[in-house]
């Protein structure tokens, strides 16, 4: 494993992110055409919807304010799956890192002793890289 072996899984991880981040804006998309389709259908007369049958009772701004709502959820689910992505990017170059240094050295690392803990923590806390485990972490390199 060299320096660009290791730039490459980066970058497949990093599309990954790319394409999963997409994934979630297409289904919101779909849902919001489907639902503006929906009150086009139920509120228009003979196929067409005047100004005036969507404004009234107000539903243009309830149906901006469901828009937003939406939106809002979607923006705080590829927040998550940013925050995820990043933490995984930074977790698997430093480790990748460390291997590459270990073999070129020849030196036993002490990436052993806390990889469990890592992958423990990774699984338990669902993703979420504590402040603890980047100082556990700089504890043991520094060791």
């Amino acid at each position: 494993m060299n320096q660009q072996e290791i730039n490459q899984i980066l970058d497949e991880l990093g599309a990954k992110a790319e394409r999963d981040i997409e994934v979630v804006f297409a289904r919101s998309l779909k849902s919001i055409l489907a639902h503006m389709l929906e009150g086009h259908r139920k509120f228009g007369k003979n196929g067409q919807a005047t100004w005036i049958d969507v404004n009234k009772y107000n539903r243009f701004n309830q149906e901006m304010k469901l828009i937003a709502q939406q939106l809002n959820a979607v923006y705080k689910e590829v927040i998550k799956l940013i925050q995820a992505s990043l933490e995984r990017l930074y977790i698997e170059r430093y480790l990748l890192i460390a291997y590459l240094l270990q073999q070129s050295t020849g030196e036993e690392m002490v990436i052993q002793t806390w990889q469990y803990e890592l992958s423990k923590l990774w699984d338990e806390r669902g993703r979420k890289l504590s402040l603890l485990l980047v100082q556990r972490v700089v504890e043991l390199d520094h060791k």
